[in-house]
């Protein structure tokens, strides 16, 4: 909790990925770790302590993510708390890249999971999953976990249109359960493009000044007629408690579909 930990925690990964097999990375309970730069998960890991939590923190200044898994399969990430350490910096637009998880996909993949992670005090996004085309991600689950005090959105699950790609990207059984935000600058949760997706029984307290408190939406980044979109099918958004919804055009529930 000293020393940077990141290329330490990076090796123990890469070898997990050699490995035949599921492969557990396993971090000790109660410790925190000092990250000066993001790790990155290969294929068929999990990443967590066998009980207890352990946790995660930037170094002071740091504009890295704490975790990024790029185009892989399988992968599990679990009882972390994950501190963005933005007291620690004082320009939140060299940050903006901060992310507690971030999800990035422009193949076809499968599995993520993202149980009883905790994510605050960020300058950007807690946790995250962008979808670039063709790229696709399915069979996506965020469990239990606590986002607080990021600057941006809280939660997102994003496919993203492109010019210069004729198949937009797609994302599907995408599932968010039990997950409690709060403190965030825009959106609490936000989907869009996906399909067959559920948010149940999610708290968010308090909506952004410029977003909404859960939003789910077509992937309309740009002008239409430039852009390939995918509009949202057959979501399921039940058992949630939206409240803080003080400003003029700001809703605790949106769909634009």
């Amino acid at each position: 909790g000293v020393t940077d930990d990141s290329a330490a925690i990076q090796a123990a990964l890469t070898a997990a990925g050699g490995a035949s097999g599921p492969t557990a990375v396993v971090t000790r309970p109660g410790l925190t770790y000092r990250l000066g730069s993001q790790v990155v998960p290969p294929s068929n890991v999990s990443f967590g302590p066998l009980r207890g939590r352990s946790t995660l923190k930037l170094t002071s200044g740091s504009t890295a993510r704490a975790i990024l898994v790029q185009d892989v399969d399988n992968i599990e990430i679990h009882d972390l708390d994950i501190d963005l350490n933005k007291s620690a910096t004082t320009d939140g637009g060299s940050n903006s890249g901060q992310q507690g998880v971030y999800g990035l996909y422009s193949t076809t993949r499968t599995g993520l999971a993202v149980r009883r992670v905790t994510v605050r005090n960020g300058w950007r996004r807690g946790l995250e999953v962008s979808i670039t085309s063709p790229g696709s991600i399915s069979d996506v689950v965020f469990e239990a976990c606590t986002l607080t005090a990021v600057a941006e959105s809280a939660l997102v699950v994003q496919c993203i249109a492109q010019t210069d790609r004729t198949t937009p990207s797609a994302s599907s059984r995408v599932a968010i359960r039990g997950c409690s935000v709060s403190g965030h600058g825009i959106y609490g949760i936000l989907l869009t493009g996906v399909s067959d997706a559920s948010v149940r029984d999610c708290p968010v307290n308090g909506v952004g000044s410029t977003g909404h408190g859960i939003c789910i939406s077509a992937s309309t980044n740009g002008t239409p007629g430039s852009y390939r979109y995918r509009h949202v099918t057959d979501i399921d958004v039940v058992g949630n408690h939206v409240r803080g919804c003080t400003d003029t055009g700001r809703w605790g529930i949106v769909a634009s579909v």
